[in-house]
């Protein structure tokens, strides 16, 4: 099933594996890049080009107001493939529903871009394999944080472009059932009420 910002949930499994390897501390400052903006749902969009945000800023907004742009930094942070793999500890275990791993950047400008090669790749989306998908997400132009004329009853995910995952699955990662305590640092954020409280390092 499409779990649209649910799969928000994988990014802060591959951050905060990064964080407990070594590799990122909730404290790294990011460069945030015109490249890594998108459409809302968030408020880091609204930020200079070249302005730093901490990992931890990042995270807490990408799950408390569910910040898009924060969730593609933090993909372009971690990497794509760290997702995937992050996920897959998480208890994911359908990976043709989340690869690759699109930005929320790249789901807008694949799911409802209007140049050619969109809808294209929309067209042979669902069929494809991963090398295609990849070769079809690479030819599609991204002038932008993303289209300007959405068409809010266009469901993009009909043509498999999107993140899926079954019920299960998101309940798994929700309680941290995978091989490591990969969601766990939901812990250290108040999702529906204010900042960071703790670093999930720091359990």
């Amino acid at each position: 099933r499409p779990i649209a910002s649910m799969s928000k949930l994988y990014v802060l499994a591959a951050v905060t594996e990064a964080v407990r390897d070594g590799d990122l501390t909730w404290d790294t400052p990011l460069t945030l890049t015109a490249a890594d903006k998108t459409l809302p749902s968030g408020t880091l969009q609204d930020r200079a080009d070249g302005s730093t945000v901490s990992v931890r800023e990042a995270a807490d907004l990408m799950i408390r107001i569910s910040d898009n742009t924060a969730a593609d930094l933090l993909i372009r942070t971690v990497g794509e493939p760290q997702v995937r793999a992050a996920a897959n500890r998480a208890g994911h275990r359908h990976p043709a529903g989340i690869t690759p791993f699109l930005t929320p950047r790249q789901m807008f400008w694949l799911g409802y871009g209007d140049s050619e090669q969109a809808k294209a790749a929309r067209s042979g989306w669902a069929a494809a394999d991963e090398a295609t998908r990849r070769r079809l997400l690479a030819a599609v132009p991204m002038d932008g944080p993303g289209p300007q004329n959405i068409d809010p009853n266009s469901a993009h995910w009909r043509s498999g472009i999107g993140w899926f995952a079954t019920p299960a699955e998101v309940v798994a990662a929700l309680r941290g059932d995978g091989s490591v305590e990969s969601l766990s640092a939901l812990r250290a954020f108040q999702l529906y009420g204010g900042p960071v409280v703790r670093s999930a390092a720091a359990r």
